[in-house]
């Protein structure tokens, strides 16, 4: 089941997300943005998604046709900045779907109709693997992908606030080409106050604002542990530099974690028709950071 509720800017009470599982008690929070919250994982020890979503599809590949995406991704590892830049393409065959082991709809077989160029660079066929929910990876076939970390990798590079080129050639199909353009960079930082001890913690995060309407920040928490990310909340506010975060939830997760993590994204997508039938481009600024809890 999934959960969105939306907040107007006034006392808000978020201890209903909890009340699927464990009841928490309820926190009172004063926000000056609209803000809305999207319950990503109801239990954390069965996680449904791992880390980011660079691909721009999500969970739900089978809402396309044909997508192209591009993603410029920072992270900070151990306090050093790291980028990777991602690009993909992959064309679905509406007549060939898949289905999990309970009967539910995973996606449809892939296509590789011709070659896809970024930025002139030839993308690799690869695998195109999704999870069916109940732990098990499930191929759709074979995809277009171009895919840099740091200095390893494909030779791609995505440029924050600019454009990447897109070039479709085929023999059987007609060759299309055109630019997508990508959202600007992301400056994050936090400033963070109190301590779990003294049930205190504060924590804003802030940012370059640039007011991109596609915005959303995924909340994690981490399994020290284990080494596992589990996505927790979507949050849709504001591209204004600026998210605090409700004290009372946060207490209420520093009690059980050290470490959270913060994705912001801003995302650009649209339709394009030339020479490809339901073409969706989406395109991707993607800033993470981790934040420990003293």
């Amino acid at each position: 089941m999934k959960l969105i509720i939306k907040y107007l800017p006034l006392l808000i009470s978020l201890g209903f997300f909890f009340s699927c599982n464990n009841p928490q008690p309820t926190a009172l929070v004063e926000d000056d943005d609209p803000i809305e919250i999207e319950v990503i994982t109801k239990n954390p020890a069965e996680p449904t998604s791992f880390g980011v979503d660079s691909s721009g599809i999500g969970e739900n590949p089978a809402r396309f046709t044909n997508v192209v995406t591009v993603a410029g991704i920072k992270q900070n590892i151990l306090g050093i900045p790291v980028k990777s830049s991602f690009a993909q393409a992959v064309f679905f065959d509406k007549t060939k779907p898949i289905y999990g082991l309970r009967g539910k709809l995973l996606g449809y077989s892939t296509l590789t109709p011709g070659s896809i160029f970024f930025n002139d660079q030839r993308a690799q066929l690869r695998q195109f693997i999704i999870n069916d929910g109940i732990k098990r990876d499930t191929s759709l076939g074979l995809r277009y992908v171009l895919y840099r970390r740091g200095i390893l990798g494909d030779p791609f590079d995505f440029d924050f606030g600019s454009k990447v080129s897109f070039r479709f050639e085929s023999l059987l199909s007609p060759s299309a080409s055109f630019d997508i353009v990508t959202p600007p960079e992301i400056f994050l930082n936090f400033r963070l106050a109190g301590s779990k001890a003294n049930k205190n913690v504060n924590l804003i995060l802030e940012w370059n604002a640039r007011y991109i309407k596609n915005f959303e920040i995924l909340l994690s928490i981490i399994d020290t542990q284990r080494d596992i990310v589990f996505p927790l909340y979507k949050i849709k506010t504001a591209d204004d530099g600026k998210f605090l975060m409700p004290q009372k939830l946060i207490a209420e997760l520093a009690v059980k974690y050290d470490k959270l993590a913060f994705t912001l994204t801003r995302k650009f997508e649209k339709r394009e028709g030339n020479g490809i039938s339901e073409l969706i481009v989406v395109s991707q600024s993607i800033n993470s950071i981790y934040v420990d809890i003293p």
